[in-house]
Protein backbone atom coordinates (compact mmCIF):
# COMPACT_ATOMS: atom_id res chain seq x y z
CA UNK A 1 0.00 0.00 0.00
CA UNK A 2 1.14 3.49 -0.92
CA UNK A 3 0.87 6.64 1.23
CA UNK A 4 -1.14 9.25 -0.36
CA UNK A 5 0.11 12.69 0.78
CA UNK A 6 -2.61 14.86 2.16
CA UNK A 7 -3.79 17.73 0.74
CA UNK A 8 -2.67 21.33 1.65
CA UNK A 9 -5.98 22.29 3.14
CA UNK A 10 -5.97 18.96 5.53
CA UNK A 11 -2.17 19.67 6.59
CA UNK A 12 -3.52 23.55 7.53
CA UNK A 13 -6.02 22.23 9.46
CA UNK A 14 -4.11 19.84 11.40
CA UNK A 15 -1.94 22.08 11.92
CA UNK A 16 -4.61 24.76 13.45
CA UNK A 17 -6.05 21.77 15.56
CA UNK A 18 -2.67 21.20 17.48
CA UNK A 19 -2.15 24.73 17.98
CA UNK A 20 -5.40 25.17 19.90
CA UNK A 21 -4.42 21.95 21.73
CA UNK A 22 -1.75 23.63 23.09
CA UNK A 23 -3.84 26.91 24.11
CA UNK A 24 -5.82 24.54 25.81
CA UNK A 25 -3.52 23.55 27.99
CA UNK A 26 -1.86 26.41 28.79
CA UNK A 27 -5.09 27.83 29.66
CA UNK A 28 -6.12 25.05 31.83
CA UNK A 29 -2.63 25.13 34.07
CA UNK A 30 -3.10 28.73 34.16
CA UNK A 31 -7.11 28.03 35.39
CA UNK A 32 -5.53 25.40 37.62
CA UNK A 33 -3.19 28.13 39.29
CA UNK A 34 -5.56 30.38 39.95
CA UNK A 35 -8.04 27.97 41.42
CA UNK A 36 -4.69 26.98 43.68
CA UNK A 37 -4.80 31.00 44.71
CA UNK A 38 -8.29 31.07 45.01
CA UNK A 39 -8.59 28.48 47.36
CA UNK A 40 -5.62 30.23 49.61
CA UNK A 41 -7.20 33.46 49.55
CA UNK A 42 -11.04 31.41 50.11
CA UNK A 43 -9.52 30.02 53.16
CA UNK A 44 -8.24 33.47 54.70
CA UNK A 45 -11.44 34.81 53.75
CA UNK A 46 -13.53 32.21 55.82
CA UNK A 47 -10.92 32.93 58.34
CA UNK A 48 -11.52 36.56 58.12
CA UNK A 49 -15.09 36.05 58.23
CA UNK A 50 -15.43 33.73 60.90
CA UNK A 51 -13.19 36.37 63.18
CA UNK A 52 -15.37 38.72 62.01
CA UNK A 53 -18.96 37.00 62.76
CA UNK A 54 -17.54 36.31 66.24
CA UNK A 55 -16.55 39.55 66.53
CA UNK A 56 -20.32 41.06 65.74
CA UNK A 57 -21.45 38.25 68.11
CA UNK A 58 -19.63 39.78 70.72
CA UNK A 59 -21.13 43.42 69.84
CA UNK A 60 -24.76 42.37 69.68
CA UNK A 61 -24.66 40.47 73.29
CA UNK A 62 -22.95 43.64 74.69
CA UNK A 63 -25.72 45.91 72.80
CA UNK A 64 -28.62 43.86 74.33
CA UNK A 65 -27.24 43.86 77.87
CA UNK A 66 -27.20 47.37 77.72
CA UNK A 67 -30.89 47.63 76.40
CA UNK A 68 -33.03 47.75 79.04
CA UNK A 69 -35.96 46.25 78.15
CA UNK A 70 -35.56 42.79 77.36
CA UNK A 71 -38.37 41.74 74.94
CA UNK A 72 -37.95 41.20 71.18
CA UNK A 73 -35.05 39.61 71.59
CA UNK A 74 -34.99 37.04 68.53
CA UNK A 75 -35.60 40.16 66.06
CA UNK A 76 -33.55 42.45 67.83
CA UNK A 77 -30.39 39.94 67.15
CA UNK A 78 -31.06 39.73 64.01
CA UNK A 79 -31.38 43.28 63.06
CA UNK A 80 -28.08 44.14 64.95
CA UNK A 81 -25.51 43.10 63.24
CA UNK A 82 -26.16 45.49 60.05
CA UNK A 83 -26.92 48.08 61.76
CA UNK A 84 -23.09 47.38 63.98
CA UNK A 85 -21.73 47.35 60.23
CA UNK A 86 -23.78 50.60 59.39
CA UNK A 87 -23.61 52.61 62.59
CA UNK A 88 -20.83 51.02 64.44
CA UNK A 89 -20.69 49.72 68.13
CA UNK A 90 -20.07 53.29 70.53
CA UNK A 91 -23.14 55.05 68.25
CA UNK A 92 -25.77 52.53 69.25
CA UNK A 93 -24.05 52.89 72.37
CA UNK A 94 -24.79 56.12 72.74
CA UNK A 95 -28.30 55.88 71.29
CA UNK A 96 -28.96 53.23 74.05
CA UNK A 97 -28.07 55.35 76.74
CA UNK A 98 -29.79 58.66 75.60
CA UNK A 99 -32.86 56.44 75.31
CA UNK A 100 -32.16 55.95 79.08
CA UNK A 101 -31.57 59.58 79.64
CA UNK A 102 -34.80 60.73 78.24
CA UNK A 103 -37.61 58.19 79.46
CA UNK A 104 -37.01 58.10 82.81
CA UNK A 105 -40.09 55.46 83.30
CA UNK A 106 -38.98 51.88 82.85
CA UNK A 107 -42.90 50.97 81.65
CA UNK A 108 -42.45 53.69 78.79
CA UNK A 109 -39.32 51.87 76.83
CA UNK A 110 -39.96 50.45 73.56
CA UNK A 111 -39.37 46.52 73.12
CA UNK A 112 -35.75 45.96 71.80
CA UNK A 113 -37.17 44.79 68.80
CA UNK A 114 -39.05 48.18 68.28
CA UNK A 115 -36.18 49.76 69.40
CA UNK A 116 -33.64 48.45 66.82
CA UNK A 117 -35.82 48.15 63.97
CA UNK A 118 -36.07 52.21 63.64
CA UNK A 119 -36.89 54.20 66.79
CA UNK A 120 -32.82 54.07 67.64
CA UNK A 121 -32.83 56.49 65.34
CA UNK A 122 -34.03 59.42 66.51
CA UNK A 123 -31.19 58.69 69.32
CA UNK A 124 -28.17 58.90 66.58
CA UNK A 125 -25.44 61.40 67.27
CA UNK A 126 -26.35 63.44 63.89
CA UNK A 127 -30.36 63.57 64.82
CA UNK A 128 -29.91 63.92 68.49
CA UNK A 129 -27.75 66.43 68.50
CA UNK A 130 -29.65 68.46 66.10
CA UNK A 131 -33.39 67.81 68.07
CA UNK A 132 -31.42 69.27 71.32
CA UNK A 133 -30.15 72.48 69.34
CA UNK A 134 -33.36 73.05 68.29
CA UNK A 135 -34.98 72.54 71.69
CA UNK A 136 -32.01 74.88 72.94
CA UNK A 137 -32.55 77.81 71.12
CA UNK A 138 -36.60 77.56 70.99
CA UNK A 139 -36.66 77.44 74.55
CA UNK A 140 -34.19 80.09 75.48
CA UNK A 141 -33.10 83.64 73.96
CA UNK A 142 -31.07 86.51 75.29
CA UNK A 143 -32.83 89.62 76.57
CA UNK A 144 -31.08 93.55 76.98
CA UNK A 145 -32.47 94.87 80.16
CA UNK A 146 -33.43 98.20 78.59
CA UNK A 147 -32.14 100.28 81.86
CA UNK A 148 -28.46 98.41 82.58
CA UNK A 149 -27.99 97.35 78.79
CA UNK A 150 -27.17 93.37 80.26
CA UNK A 151 -27.77 90.10 78.82
CA UNK A 152 -29.34 87.56 80.63
CA UNK A 153 -30.47 84.43 78.96
CA UNK A 154 -34.48 83.71 79.66
CA UNK A 155 -35.96 80.50 78.92
CA UNK A 156 -39.27 81.11 76.56
CA UNK A 157 -42.73 79.68 76.83
CA UNK A 158 -44.47 77.95 73.44
CA UNK A 159 -46.48 81.08 73.36
CA UNK A 160 -42.87 83.47 73.15
CA UNK A 161 -43.60 85.10 76.17
CA UNK A 162 -40.89 85.01 79.17
CA UNK A 163 -41.40 82.33 81.43
CA UNK A 164 -41.66 83.66 85.02
CA UNK A 165 -40.89 80.44 86.98
CA UNK A 166 -37.43 81.54 88.17
CA UNK A 167 -37.49 83.60 91.44
CA UNK A 168 -34.76 86.57 90.81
Amino acid sequence: MQQVPAPAEEIDDSTEHKTQEIDVSITCQTYVNDMSMTKTENVNTEEDKEKDNNKIHEQVALLWSLYPRKKGKARATKLLPTLIKKHGVEQLRRCIDRLTEDVKDEQFYPHGSTFFQGRFMDYLDSNYLDSVADNLTSRWQYVTDPVTGEQTLVEINEKGEKNDSRSE
